[in-house]
């Protein structure tokens, strides 16, 4: 095989693999967001003041304190508090959470759960 047709071989290769990994990548913030949806809509069935387990992630906490005041939109310091999470983390997965559509920002600092 000459070098031309390798380099051309591989570099299409290549493309092909970047796609795919494209493809994944749109996949896996579909499948997160719908797990997100499930979880809140358990939470609503089984009772938003049911506490995570003890492997629960940050996210997981974050839901849980947000589902507990239906009421009213939530600051990143309630989170903070409530959920035993380090306000930074909050921040940036509350900006993250609102970017998929599970929470939406209500006010300047406030968050509450998109009512589906």
């Amino acid at each position: 095989m000459s070098v031309p047709n390798n380099v051309l071989e591989l570099s299409l290769k290549l493309q092909k693999l970047q796609n795919r990994l494209a493809e994944l990548d749109a996949e896996r913030s579909s499948v997160e967001t719908e797990i997100a949806v499930c979880m809140s809509e358990l939470g609503k069935a089984t009772s938003a003041h049911v506490l995570p387990g003890t492997n629960a992630t940050s996210r997981d906490l974050a839901l849980w304190v947000i589902r507990k005041y239906p009421e009213r939109p939530i600051s990143p310091n309630d989170v903070a508090r409530e959920g035993g999470i380090e306000p930074t983390t909050v921040r940036s997965l509350l900006q993250r959470m609102a970017r998929q559509g599970i929470i939406r920002r209500t006010s300047h600092g406030r968050y509450e759960l998109v009512k589906r």
